[in-house]
């Protein structure tokens, strides 16, 4: 299943229980233009909700310097806890951007060498701000590309910039998919410094 996505920066945004929270993150996730639902995150917390609201969940976020930062999906309806995130993953060749558990499954992720048109130089300007995400099981896996706008000279968070991007999914799991999202999100911080990469 191939879907599409926006991604907007919304500077202020008031959240019930969390004030105001600066430079949000809001993805619009559309099949055939048809909107399947948003995933919003901010440094403290990310939401998202599909299936016209009925399905409706919260990332917990807890960075920590020095302790395990600990990352938790919950069911908005009934508060359980569903999933969980492990972003301190990284490898000796930083490979990994991060682990997803839902209930016993565990999804792996990896960034990929971003497909560049044919006439583009891999090193020119044109082609800086894409990147590309595997989020997977066994099972079944996700694939997301993103072309964010990225300025001529531009030293700061990636993730904090608009773009526009490509699902590519072996199912039709779509919780999976609002999921990996956060591990676009942090790959976009944290894993894009690194550069590109080129897993198979």
């Amino acid at each position: 299943m191939e879907l599409n996505f926006s991604k907007e920066i919304i500077s202020e945004y008031n959240l019930t229980g969390y004030g105001i929270l600066n430079q949000c993150r809001l993805y619009k996730v559309y099949k055939d233009n048809f909107l399947l639902g948003n995933f919003f995150c901010a440094d403290e917390v990310a939401l998202f909700a599909y299936e016209e609201n009925k399905k409706d969940f919260k990332i917990e976020i807890l960075r920590k310097l020095w302790k395990q930062s600990a990352y938790t999906i919950y069911n908005q309806k009934d508060n359980l806890q569903v999933g969980h995130y492990d972003i301190n993953s990284f490898d000796n060749n930083h490979n990994v951007v991060g682990i997803l558990c839902i209930e016993k499954q565990i999804y792996n992720s990896k960034p990929l060498t971003p497909e560049m048109p044919e006439n583009l130089n891999f090193f020119s300007s044109a082609a800086r701000g894409h990147f590309k995400l595997k989020v997977f099981s066994e099972y079944e896996d996700v694939v997301y590309s993103i072309k964010i706008n990225l300025p001529s000279i531009y030293t700061g968070r990636e993730d904090l910039l608009p773009g526009n991007g490509k699902i590519q999914m072996s199912s039709d799991n779509l919780f999976l998919m609002f999921s990996g999202l956060f591990l676009l999100e942090e790959f976009l911080w944290h894993g894009s410094k690194r550069g590109f990469f080129d897993s198979k």
